[in-house]
């Protein structure tokens, strides 16, 4: 085989590549295939990057308070009151469900607010409802009743107290109650009698702020409806002494004591002289 000279190949060189320009091919396929890599390297990099924005910015946007306002129970819904709230959805959970969504926003405007919100402070579905007139023959259980009291309203400020708190009453000292009935049993009568379980005031079933906000009005919240209980086919002992204390007084109105959510029935007070 004859090679060539420098600047002029033979016939032998272009057969095996051994030439200048053959040295070219060979020495840019290392840089073509290292560009290459590099390539992938930096497309499977910024796929990585675009991939966790996107899971950054994939949130859900809930109503929320401006922070600039107040609202008041009973005020309807303005749409400048609200703002957006975006919480990424990885963090939503179960707030889906019960928070209000931005996309149902117009759903909101307008409604009465059935509770006092607090700026930044997210709109649940749950405090939207109207309050249902309630039934007290569905807050009964088989073994109780309800009883309705006289209460001394200078005692206690009625629009404080909610069905579902604990309250006793204050009975009148024993010389005040006149002379137990022939052939009954004389009970020992303490200073307070309870506690029992409010089921209503007057026609009030609920909170006062959830009644107003929808409308209604309240009667008669000089009279409370309490849950008492019959206990081995008996009225369990309080019952029979604020029973008869009422007898005796003649159904007056009778003071209110409130007990704290964390109130166990307790020990009665000492007999009054």
């Amino acid at each position: 085989m004859v090679a060539g000279t420098a600047g002029n190949p033979g016939p032998g060189d272009a057969l095996t590549g051994t030439g200048a320009e053959g040295n070219a091919d060979m020495r840019g396929t290392p840089g073509f295939l290292l560009a290459v890599g590099l390539g992938l390297i930096g497309a499977v990099v910024n796929w990585l990057y675009l991939a966790q924005k996107a899971r950054q910015l994939d949130h859900l946007d809930f109503v929320g308070i401006r922070e600039d306002v107040t609202i008041n129970a009973g005020d309807r819904f303005q749409k400048d009151q609200f703002l957006r709230i975006p919480i990424p959805q990885h963090a939503v959970g179960g707030l889906q469900k019960a928070a209000v969504t931005w996309s149902a926003l117009d759903t909101v405007v307008g409604m009465p607010a059935t509770k006092s919100y607090s700026p930044g402070e997210i709109v649940l579905w749950q405090d939207l409802k109207t309050p249902a007139v309630t039934d007290l023959l569905d807050t009964l259980g088989p073994n109780d009743v309800a009883v309705g009291v006289p209460i001394d309203t200078r005692t206690v400020v009625v629009q404080n107290l909610n069905p579902g708190a604990q309250v006793s009453f204050i009975t009148p000292r024993q010389g005040s109650l006149g002379p137990t009935p022939a052939g009954s049993e004389k009970l020992q009568i303490p200073e307070f009698v309870g506690p029992f379980e409010i089921l209503a005031l007057g026609t009030r079933k609920g909170q006062l702020q959830v009644l107003q906000s929808s409308g209604g009005a309240s009667t008669q919240e000089t009279t409370m409806t309490i849950r008492v209980r019959n206990v081995d086919g008996k009225p369990e002992e309080k019952w029979r002494q604020l029973l008869e204390v009422m007898r005796a007084s003649n159904s007056a109105p009778l003071g209110v004591i409130l007990h704290g959510k964390e109130s166990t029935r307790g020990k009665p007070g000492e007999t009054r002289k």
